[in-house]
């Protein structure tokens, strides 16, 4: 079981956060190399700053 820890900064936009933090990347790599794993998404904060194409993104993909 893995768990990752994130936050979006609330002086940083949306757009920054989801270029540069590769959280749908981890999880296809995960998948992509065998991993029945759990991985688990904390948002400390700004998960309301995300945009709702990124959170599908990340559902879509069994992470949350």
């Amino acid at each position: 079981m893995f768990f990752v820890f994130a936050w979006v900064d609330k002086n940083q936009d949306k757009a920054s956060f989801e270029s540069r933090i590769p959280l749908p990347y981890l999880g296809r790599s995960m998948r992509r190399h065998g991993s029945k794993d759990a991985l688990n998404l904390f948002f400390l904060d700004g998960y309301s700053r995300l945009s709702s194409e990124y959170i599908a993104k990340l559902k879509s993909l069994d992470l949350m």
